[in-house]
């Protein structure tokens, strides 16, 4: 299993639903659905004015562990299960007759991933680092 890298969160679920994910993660019936905003890139340095971030694509599977990072009721630590866009990029032209061009579509495949996170629920950012 090799290192992905590591990335920005940049939004994240509240603490309640992290806890939630983590007490069914096992359960059939129940499915509760976690969303970590994952920076793939920034359109500028981090903290100039109009800096955005391209979103990577990523769904949680499950949330395996859940701990308690520096004696605050905030920061966690998290590891678990998901399908990232990390995979190989495909890029196919396809002529949109509304428009009349030729428009390129491009996308990434998701491959199952295991990942590693630092998360504060109090701001809704920290780091991801995924393993494939």
């Amino acid at each position: 299993m090799s290192t992905a890298g590591k990335f920005n969160i940049e939004n994240g679920p509240s603490m309640g639903l992290l806890i939630d994910a983590f007490k069914y993660a096992y359960d059939e019936t129940v499915k509760v659905p976690v969303t970590f905003m994952v920076a793939k890139g920034y359109t500028t340095p981090l903290g100039d004015p109009g800096c955005a971030f391209e979103p990577l694509e990523m769904n949680v599977t499950r949330i395996t562990m859940l701990q308690h990072e520096s004696g605050n009721n905030h920061s966690f630590n998290i590891e678990g299960y998901c399908k990232v866009a990390l995979g190989k990029t495909h890029f196919e032209t396809v002529y949109d007759a509304k428009e009349r061009v030729n428009v390129c579509k491009r996308w990434t495949d998701l491959v199952s991933a295991r990942f590693e996170a630092y998360f504060d629920t109090k701001s809704r950012k920290g780091t991801i680092t995924f393993f494939i």
